[in-house]
C-alpha cells in the first residue's frame, strides 16, 4: 500500500467503501482539481430516451481554452468497480443518448448555473468572451454542435480502465484521486485535469495565451532518438488531455 510522508508523519492510503463519500471529496475540491476556470456542476438526475437510463455524476464547463469552451460529462468511480461492465457500459449508454437527451441536459444546467449567482456571472463572462450572444446558443453549441467527452475521477487507474478507455471513440480523460490519512489528517493526492495546459497558466508563464498553444516538445538524446524511435519504431506514451489532441500539430524534434 502506497505511503505518504510529510513532516515527519507517515499517511497510508484511504480505501473508499462508499462511492457517495469519494464524489464529496470530488465536489470538495473541484476547483483543486479541474482548475480555476472551470465549473464542476453535480447532477444526480436521470436521463431517459428510448429506455435508455443513464446517470451522469456531474458536468463540467471548462473556459481554459477562452475562444474554445468545453462541456464534459464526468464519472466518479471506484477502482472495485468492473471496469468492462460498470465503467464502460455506463460511458457507452450515456454517449448513445447523449444527443437525444441534449434539450433535458441543456434545461439542468441552466437551472443550475441560474441557481449560483457567482457561477451565472462567471460564466457569462466566459461565454462571451467566446463570442456566444446568451447561454442559449453557448450551452446548445456545446451540446449538440461538439463531440461528446468524459471524465472519469477514480482512485486507482488500472490497465484495465486504459483499455477501456481505448476501446471506446469518445474522447475520455482519467484523472486519479486518493486520499492519504494519519492520524485524523488528510492529504490529498490527485492528477490535474489539463494538466499540460494548467502547468503553463499556473507557472511562471501566465501571460501565455492558451488557445495559441499547439506544439508538445518531448526531449530526447540523439542516440536514443536513432536507436529506439527510428530504429525500432518504438516510443514512450504521454499525457494529453482530449481538448489538445486535435490543436497538436504532427511533427519530430529532437536534441
Amino acid at each position: 500500500m502506497d505511503r505518504l510522508s510529510y513532516k515527519g508523519k507517515i499517511f497510508t492510503l484511504y480505501e473508499y467503501s462508499k462511492e457517495s463519500d469519494f464524489e464529496l471529496d470530488i465536489i470538495k475540491h473541484a476547483k483543486e482539481i479541474f482548475g480555476p476556470k472551470s465549473f464542476y456542476i453535480d447532477i444526480k438526475k436521470k436521463i431517459k430516451k428510448d429506455n435508455i437510463v443513464t446517470i451522469p455524476d456531474g458536468y463540467l464547463l471548462d473556459f481554459s481554452i477562452e475562444m474554445h469552451p468545453r462541456l464534459y460529462i464526468t464519472e466518479n468511480e471506484l477502482v472495485t468497480h468492473d471496469p468492462y461492465k460498470h465503467i464502460g457500459q455506463q460511458l457507452l449508454k450515456f454517449a448513445i443518448s447523449y444527443k437525444a437527451s441534449g434539450l433535458r441536459i441543456k434545461k439542468f444546467l441552466v437551472n443550475k448555473i441560474c441557481e449560483d449567482s457567482k457561477m451565472k456571472k462567471e460564466v457569462e463572462g466566459g461565454f462571451s468572451k467566446a463570442g456566444y450572444g446568451n447561454i442559449d446558443a453557448f450551452l446548445e453549441d456545446l451540446i449538440f454542435e461538439k463531440e461528446v467527452s468524459a471524465i472519469i475521477i477514480i482512485d486507482e487507474i488500472t490497465p484495465d480502465l486504459e483499455n477501456v478507455v481505448n476501446q471506446l471513440a469518445m474522447k475520455i480523460d482519467l484523472l486519479e484521486f486518493q486520499t492519504f490519512v494519519s492520524s485524523g489528517e488528510k492529504i490529498r493526492k490527485f492528477t490535474p485535469f489539463q494538466e499540460e495546459i494548467r502547468d503553463i497558466t499556473e507557472g511562471k508563464d501566465k501571460e501565455t495565451k492558451v488557445q495559441e498553444l499547439d506544439t508538445i516538445i518531448v526531449p530526447a538524446n540523439e542516440d536514443g532518438f536513432n536507436e529506439v524511435f527510428l530504429g525500432k519504431n518504438q516510443w514512450y506514451a504521454i499525457r494529453i488531455s482530449s481538448s489538445m489532441v486535435d490543436r497538436i500539430k504532427s511533427g519530430v524534434i529532437s536534441s
